[in-house]
């Protein structure tokens, strides 16, 4: 490790536990400042916090309570989708990217400028995705971010899959092309993703509301991260690396990608019919429509 990057590394340790301390120190200001305007506000809290908590659902009844709603199950297959499409390809393209940048200060320095394009892009998709659902519709919203990763993954597979990184060409390319994939990935997961997931949940009634969303954010997001590494780890161990496996990454992709569409185009159906009962009769049971 050259002096360069140790100086880095040590600016980096030094920030963070700066920033670590400027956290406690703050969380201690405002608890402190809250307590002296707000007494009954705090007391009430004391209070509440001193009443007996509910149980929690264990994840065989979330995994039961989602299975009982053909709509809570399509929601669940949007989450799941998303993290298994987003997984394949951030793996896939951080291999490439170690190849492209072997060493750590050039590998730190390319990310660091990454993660500022991807703020400003998602500021951008943000905006435009609040306008794309509100004049085309919930359906075009949910349907954009697969539809988006699916087309811009086609040069990255075709990179991958039929000209082979092993040219520092194609590598470079790979590089260039995956790093927009992932950029649009994310930037379309805030702007277009999140906000279609969210309104999903507001025709349902209060308890399929809590129950539901807590099962999901929980169940959705470990099962597409842990589902897409546990498959990653067996393609490693089957082909060496994850970049030989990239056939079979592209083939499981898009079969992700084909079943994520199907259930969004279910669900916005049930979504469109469940909204104008709710709009019609609103004390009607609004989950028994749903299934």
């Amino acid at each position: 490790m050259n002096l360069e990057t140790c100086l880095l590394t040590k600016f980096t340790r030094i920030s963070l536990l700066f920033l670590g301390v400027m956290i406690c120190f703050l969380h201690h200001v405002v608890n402190k400042f809250v307590q002296k305007t707000e007494p009954e506000h705090a007391t009430a809290i004391a209070a509440a916090s001193s009443e007996p908590k509910k149980k929690k659902s264990s994840m065989k009844e979330s995994i039961k309570f989602l299975a009982s709603s053909q709509y809570l199950g399509l929601v669940s297959v949007l989450v799941i989708g998303y993290g298994l499409m987003y997984n394949f390809l951030e793996i896939s393209w951080k291999s490439l990217v170690k190849a492209q940048y072997p060493n750590p200060l050039d590998y730190q320095r390319f990310m660091g400028n990454f993660s500022s394009l991807v703020g400003a892009t998602t500021l951008m998709v943000i905006f435009l995705g609040s306008n794309l659902i509100k004049s085309l519709g919930w359906r075009i919203g949910a349907i954009a971010t697969p539809a988006v990763m699916s087309m811009v993954a086609i040069p990255f597979f075709a990179c991958t899959v039929f000209l082979g990184v092993d040219n520092p060409i194609v590598l470079r390319t790979a590089v260039t092309v995956g790093t927009g994939m992932i950029l649009l990935s994310r930037a379309f997961k805030y702007g277009c993703f999140d906000p279609t997931t969210q309104m999903s949940y507001i025709p349902l009634d209060e308890e399929s509301k809590v129950k539901g969303k807590a099962a999901i954010d929980v169940l959705g997001s470990r099962v597409g991260k842990s589902g897409a590494s546990f498959i990653q780890q067996g393609l490693v161990m089957g082909f060496g690396n994850i970049i030989n496996a990239s056939p079979v990454v592209m083939a499981i992709f898009y079969s992700v990608s084909f079943a994520w569409i199907g259930a969004a185009n279910k669900l916005s159906k049930l979504y469109a019919d469940l909204s104008e009962e709710t709009e019609k009769s609103p004390k009607t049971s609004k989950l028994a429509a749903a299934q």
